[in-house]
């Protein structure tokens, strides 16, 4: 099964293709397949390749998550130290 395509290419585009067509005595229509086959594939791969890429930054991202620590917060007292020690006690 087949379909016709019709689209707009630059004179300079065709003239340059029709040359290099007329020369290796290929059809347009093969070359354009050949073209659109390999570009579809290496498309294809590279769509599956980044997905891979992705599931794997992913999973880096989620084992190297900072774990958190649970701190308790007391309201702030200025005549006690966050560490529980006061100079005076020293003396």
């Amino acid at each position: 099964m087949t379909t016709l395509i019709n689209f707009n290419i630059p004179n300079h585009l065709k003239k340059n293709f029709d040359k290099l067509v007329n020369f290796k005595r290929v059809t347009r229509t093969s070359i354009l397949n050949t073209m659109i086959e390999e570009y579809c594939r290496r498309e294809y791969q590279l769509i599956h390749e980044d997905g891979r890429i992705n599931d794997l930054i992913q999973t880096i991202e989620k084992n190297n998550e900072p774990e958190t620590d649970i701190v308790e917060s007391r309201p702030w007292d200025p005549s006690r130290p966050p560490n529980g020690y006061r100079w005076e006690d020293s003396y």
